[in-house]
C-alpha cells in the first residue's frame, strides 16, 4: 500500500529544507568576511606554504635587486607562527612598499643586537620594529618615516616567589638587571645608576643568565617568549611586578647609512607615506588586530598572553 505524506510533513522538510539554505548562507558570509577581514595575514601564510615544488610549473626567477631585512619575535606587529616562519603587519606592509619601488625582500632571522651591527656594516638593509628615537641611533642609522604611534608596556619579571616588591625604580637598588641589548628605555632607566644594568645580545641568553641566578629581574616586552625560553630551561614560574615602564613611542623601520641605497630609501619611504595617506597601513593592522585587554586583566584575550593596545 502506497502511503501519502500528509501536508504536515510535507511543511516540516521544507523547513528543515530552509534552515539549511539558511545556515549554508550564513556559512558562506561568515567566511567571506572572516577571509576579507584577515586577508593580509592569509595572504602571508598561502605564500610561506605554497613551496615551489607544489606549484604546477617552476616560479620565474625573481630578478629584481633585494634588500636585506631581519625579523624576530615583537607581537603582535611580527610574531613567530611555526618554526621558522614569522608572519605581521609590519611584514606585509614592508614587502608591499618594497615591491611598489620595485624591489624583492630576502628575510632573515636576527636578534636585535645581531640586527643593528648588520645595519652598521651594511650586511642588513633594514631592521622592522624599532619603537625607540635616540641621538645615538641617529648617528649610526637612518630612520624610516614614522609608521603609527603605539602604547607600550615593559615588564619586570621576578622569580614567582621572590619577596622583593618593585612599585618604582627605587626598589631596583642594588639589584642586577638584564635587557636585550640594542634596546633603549625611558630616560629615567637609562640615566639611573643605583642598580647593575646586564646587556645580553639575545632573550635567550638574558633568560639562561636569570635561570644561573646571574640577574634578579628582567625587562621583558614579549611575555610569552620569555615564558616559552624558560619552560625549555625547566625554570621556575616567573611573576611580573605591577609597576611597568609605559610610553607612547612611534613606530620605525632602521635603514643602514649605505650611500649607495640612499635614494632607495627615499623611495621606500615616499611609498610608504602614500600607504598611509590611503589608509592602507591601518587596514593592514586593522587586517591582524585582535581585541586588546585592558592592562592587568587577568586573562588577556587574542592568541597570546600580550598585554598590548593599538591606537
Amino acid at each position: 500500500m502506497i502511503k501519502h505524506k500528509s501536508g504536515l510533513t510535507r511543511i516540516t522538510h521544507y523547513r528543515h529544507f530552509g534552515l539549511c539554505v539558511a545556515l549554508l548562507l550564513v556559512s558562506v558570509f561568515t567566511g567571506t568576511y572572516f577571509a576579507y577581514e584577515h586577508r593580509y595575514q592569509l595572504e602571508v601564510m598561502m605564500d610561506d606554504f605554497v613551496e615551489p615544488e607544489d606549484e604546477v610549473s617552476a616560479p620565474a626567477v625573481d630578478k629584481r635587486p633585494k634588500l636585506i631585512a631581519t625579523f624576530r619575535d615583537q607581537p603582535p606587529n611580527m610574531f613567530y607562527y611555526s618554526k621558522g616562519r614569522f608572519s605581521g603587519p609590519l611584514r606585509v606592509m614592508l614587502e608591499q612598499a618594497t615591491s611598489e619601488i620595485g624591489y624583492a625582500l630576502e628575510w632573515r632571522q636576527a636578534a636585535l643586537s645581531a640586527s643593528l651591527t648588520g645595519l652598521a656594516d651594511n650586511s642588513v638593509d633594514i631592521v622592522p620594529h624599532i619603537r625607540s628615537r635616540t641621538r645615538e641611533r641617529e648617528k649610526l642609522y637612518r630612520y624610516s618615516i614614522s609608521i603609527r604611534e603605539e602604547q607600550r608596556s615593559i615588564y619586570f619579571a621576578q622569580w614567582e616567589h621572590d619577596p622583593k616588591v618593585i612599585s618604582n625604580l627605587n626598589d631596583l637598588e642594588g639589584m642586577a638587571v638584564g635587557y636585550p641589548q640594542g634596546n633603549y628605555f625611558n630616560t629615567q632607566f637609562q640615566q639611573a645608576s643605583h642598580f647593575k644594568k646586564e646587556p645580553y645580545s639575545s632573550i635567550e641568553s638574558m633568560v639562561m643568565a636569570f635561570h644561573r641566578q646571574e640577574i634578579t629581574v628582567m625587562l621583558v616586552s614579549s611575555k610569552r617568549e620569555v615564558e616559552q625560553r624558560l619552560q625549555a630551561v625547566g625554570a621556575r614560574s616567573v611573576k611580573y611586578a605591577d609597576f611597568t615602564l609605559d610610553d607612547n613611542p612611534e613606530l620605525y623601520f632602521l635603514y643602514s647609512k649605505n650611500p649607495a641605497l640612499q635614494a632607495v630609501y627615499d623611495r621606500l619611504d615616499q611609498a610608504l607615506s602614500d600607504m598611509k595617506k590611503r589608509g592602507e597601513v591601518e587596514d593592514i593592522f586593522h587586517s591582524f588586530a585582535l581585541a586588546a585587554p585592558e592592562k592587568g586583566s587577568q586573562e588577556p584575550s587574542g592568541y597570546d598572553k600580550y598585554e598590548w593596545r593599538l591606537k
